[in-house]
């Protein structure tokens, strides 16, 4: 492995512990049961670090797709073509990924007033969903990378 791409590994672990991280305060400003008089301070702090995680979750998903076209990945998968498929998969889910992350900044961007509590709602939700599609997609990568460690070990056998 040459070290451009032990860089960019490290790089994508750091911005997938960014996301991970960031994904938990998100979840903990959705679930915030603020009083009416603090609603501002909390449609405030989730937009702040809604930006935040939109912006690792791009920058990671676009790290992702560099990655998968490395030799380093490829090479493990002409012998299996089903798992070539599943990263194929995975990569038109990242790129529908990054566009669901703009669509919710856009979302909370135009939510920015006291007065706009229905589409900070629906702003909110979205945000939800988007959460959800992520840990799905995580779940996804993680499967493949298993996958691929045990045919590449013979550990399935």
């Amino acid at each position: 492995m040459n070290a451009a791409f032990e860089d960019q590994l490290r790089q994508i672990t750091l911005e997938s512990e960014a996301v991970a991280n960031i994904g938990e305060a998100v979840k903990t400003a959705l679930e915030w049961h603020a009083r009416p008089e603090l609603q501002g301070r909390k449609a405030a702090a989730l937009r702040e670090v809604a930006t935040t995680y939109v912006a690792h979750l791009v920058r990671l998903l676009g790290l992702e797709e560099e990655s998968a076209a490395h030799p380093a990945v490829g090479d493990a998968l002409p012998d299996h073509p089903e798992l070539a498929n599943w990263q194929s998969r995975l990569l038109d889910e990242s790129m529908r990924l990054r566009r669901e992350a703009g669509d919710v900044q856009r979302q909370l961007d135009a939510a920015d007033s006291p007065s706009d509590a229905a589409l900070f709602d629906l702003a909110c939700r979205a945000l939800q969903t988007l959460l959800r599609h992520v840990a799905q997609h995580n779940a996804g990568e993680i499967d493949l990378l298993q996958e691929m460690w045990t045919r590449d070990t013979g550990c399935g056998d």
